[in-house]
């Protein structure tokens, strides 16, 4: 017992009190409870006193577990983050005996020591290779059609409170949101800077076609009206068309039956802050019989079998080949146009063979000449050449392995056994 008064006085003069002395009184005999800090940090300690004129030993109780230890030298040690209750038992003694008892209740709060996020996220959006627990200032851009947005956020001690997380309503423009993390009366704030974008007001197709067909002008986003003829036995067409803004919406595509004559089509492009632009096609159906009779490529033969019906060709030709000459047939009263053949470019060249009849409907044929550049291999042909050669190796092979048979196999030696006693 004298050991621990004396260490107990040392700590009085080692250690600076903060806090009030609590006096414990019971008849003749008193006693006085001091404190170094009742308020703390995880894994901080505080110390303390009790002096008294009469013999005594002390008892420990605490309200909680796992938030302070207390050793019997009096040195509390914080460990979680919370509130505790210490109650402290002044046991008076005489011949080794109690036969008094001062209780004192002592409040302590243990504070976390790392009030910080452990992550930030916003659940439609990542953050986690940009979040840093000890950076508090985020900015992301996100687009017009995004209207809200969930903060989630978790703390690194987990006794710690977080305010401010949760769904969150954009408006146009920016858009601040602070995220708190607390723990008993401190805090730390977190801010992200959302900033939603404008609407767009870009209503523009980026391209707009119709399958096997050439529009006429050619496509242009500034261009709102086009023409284009059919055969009379077209009877559907695809439409086929993108906006140059990926949040704009697109109508009017897709397949679509023919009449005879003229036949309208309008594709309209929403923009993003609502406005609209339209695009028109008028497609004729023609009521004549203005087809070929044949058509070919001299010195060269197009990929596909040539039909009336068929309006589509495709051919590929060396790089040092500059022009073609296209042989096109039709009836004698038509009238055959051809465009775009008086010069190729290297890649694909689109020539087309128009026919008129005296009714004055058209009929367009396309051929998609590919001009291989001076570095590029025709593979097509180099396939067919080791085709070729290959089929030629198996022919010598199985000849060699012929050949060496016949030389190598050796004549059956049979000795005939004549009987001259007969």
């Amino acid at each position: 017992m004298k050991k621990l008064a004396y260490i107990l006085l040392l700590i009085v003069f080692l250690v600076p009190f903060k806090v009030r002395a609590l006096s414990c009184l019971k008849n003749n005999y008193e006693a006085t409870i001091e404190i170094s800090n009742d308020r703390l940090r995880s894994k901080e300690k505080a110390y303390l006193n009790v002096t008294s004129s009469s013999f005594y030993n002390l008892e420990y109780e605490l309200s909680k577990d796992n938030i302070i230890s207390i050793t019997n030298e009096g040195i509390i040690e914080a460990l979680n983050s919370g509130e505790v209750n210490l109650i402290v038992s002044v046991n008076f003694l005489e011949d080794k005996e109690i036969v008094e008892q001062c209780r004192a209740e002592i409040p302590i709060t243990v504070i976390s020591s790392n009030i910080t996020l452990k992550s930030l996220t916003l659940r439609e959006y990542d953050l986690k290779d940009v979040f840093k627990s000890d950076v508090y200032n985020y900015e992301i851009t996100l687009p017009y059609k995004v209207e809200t947005i969930n903060i989630d956020a978790v703390p690194t001690d987990d006794d710690a409170q977080v305010l401010g997380t949760g769904e969150k309503a954009l408006s146009v423009g920016l858009n601040e949101f602070e995220i708190t993390v607390s723990s008993y009366a401190e805090e730390k704030t977190y801010t992200l800077s959302v900033f939603r974008s404008e609407a767009s007001d870009n209503a523009q197709l980026k391209s707009l076609t119709v399958s096997g067909y050439l529009l006429e002008p050619k496509f242009s986003k500034d261009t709102h009206n086009y023409t284009l003829e059919v055969p009379k036995d077209i009877d559907k067409i695809k439409i086929k068309a993108e906006a140059y803004d990926k949040n704009a919406q697109v109508k009017g595509t897709g397949s679509f039956n023919l009449t005879t004559g003229k036949n309208n089509f309008t594709i309209t492009v929403t923009a993003e802050n609502g406005s609209t632009s339209k695009y028109k096609i008028e497609i004729n159906k023609n009521k004549g019989s203005s087809t070929l009779n044949n058509l070919s490529v001299e010195g060269y033969s197009l990929e596909e079998t040539f039909t009336k019906e068929n309006y589509l060709y495709h051919l590929t030709v060396p790089p040092k080949v500059e022009k073609i000459k296209i042989k096109a047939s039709a009836n004698p009263s038509d009238q055959i146009e051809i465009f775009d053949n008086d010069h190729l470019n290297y890649g694909q060249n689109e020539i087309l063979i128009r026919v008129t009849s005296q009714d004055k409907t058209t009929t367009t044929y396309k051929i998609i000449v590919n001009r291989l550049a001076k570095n590029q291999i025709n593979y097509t042909v180099i396939q067919t050449i080791l085709f070729i050669v290959f089929v030629i190796a198996i022919i010598i092979t199985i000849s060699l392995i012929t050949i060496f048979i016949i030389k190598n196999k050796k004549p059956d030696k049979k000795i005939k056994k004549i009987d001259f006693r007969k």
